[in-house]
């Protein structure tokens, strides 16, 4: 079973909706990063750029640890 990790939500990204987190400053958790959203005010452009598509792997069936509502 997937280990849960309880954060303590303080909003949502402008751009995309996904929850912003107080244990992290107020940005999205590590794991929803990099997003690669055109405008995304977490990164830089220069970052995603450099991304590749097996940075995107598929992960596995189920819930993880980043929720959207």
């Amino acid at each position: 079973m997937a280990r849960r990790i309880d954060l303590t939500k303080t909003g949502k990204c402008s751009v995309c909706g996904i929850n912003l987190y107080e244990e992290t400053d107020n940005r999205p958790h590590r794991m929803a990063m990099p997003c690669n959203i055109g405008g995304c005010p977490y990164e830089t452009p220069e970052q995603q750029q450099e991304l590749k598509l097996s940075d995107f792997a598929v992960p596995p069936a189920g819930k993880g640890v980043i929720y959207y509502e």
